[in-house]
């Protein structure tokens, strides 16, 4: 299991100076961002598994990436169909019933650019949330194979994404593999965002190097969005911010 958090704080100009982890966005305050990813190894979860330390809960962010690799058992007759609809839906209500066990928080940053003080996203009290019930919602989640991304953020936040698409890449071997990508692109305010969910080659022969290396490339050069939209928007990876 891994994790990696990423904070994007806005200004009032709307700039994309890129700082290490934060970006410029047309927005005021902070974005916190939380990228989590496991191989599961085929298993199939207990409905009251406790992902409570693995999502951070203690310290919430704003939206949470969570991909998974080999999702379902690696096996030929798993593997033709390329979604499964038994394991996927019990991940969900995990992931659901623990976001959604958050504790409400209020965090108070003073701002770069004036005297004044904003607030982060991450807080439930936000009169634009849909539900009030729940603090977190689903916008996207995708499976290719074994590979699964599911993609949480903050009610608060929603109306301000847009321009969601799903990418999927695959490398392996037709039926017999789940090598491959599954990304997804996204509009939050004005800033273009890709988030990239893969499972590559194991080993580390100079063989599997040259292969992972190439994965990448493919993945890299395959990866399409928006292909039928005439706006301004990200094709590729790289034409995201």
């Amino acid at each position: 299991m891994k994790k990696q958090v990423m904070s994007y704080r806005s200004n009032e100009s709307g700039s994309n100076d890129k700082k290490g982890d934060e970006i410029q966005i047309e927005s005021k305050g902070l974005i916190r961002v939380s990228a989590h990813t496991w191989n599961v190894e085929g298993k199939l979860p207990l409905e009251d598994l406790d992902i409570r330390d693995w999502l951070d809960i203690d310290n919430p962010t704003d939206i949470y990436v969570i991909g998974f690799q080999e999702i379902i058992p690696l096996e030929p007759g798993y593997v033709i169909g390329s979604e499964d609809t038994d394991t996927i839906p019990i991940w969900e209500n995990i992931i659901r019933k623990t976001l959604n066990n958050i504790q409400p928080v209020n965090t108070i940053l003073e701002s770069d650019h004036s005297d004044t003080t904003e607030v982060a996203l991450c807080t439930s009290n936000d009169s634009s949330t849909t539900d009030s019930k729940s603090q977190y919602v689903k916008i996207v989640s995708k499976q290719m194979v074994g590979i699964f991304i599911t993609i949480w953020v903050h009610g608060s936040l929603r109306k301000h994404i847009q321009n969601i698409d799903v990418s999927i890449v695959d490398v392996g071997e037709k039926g017999v593999d789940s090598k491959g990508s599954v990304s997804v692109g996204m509009s939050i305010y004005q800033t273009n965002f890709c988030f990239i969910c893969t499972h590559l080659t194991a080993g580390e022969r100079d063989i599997d190097i040259a292969k992972r290396n190439v994965d990448v490339q493919e993945i890299y050069k395959r990866t399409c969005f928006n292909s039928m939209s005439k706006d301004a928007l990200p094709k590729t990876i790289m034409d995201h911010e």
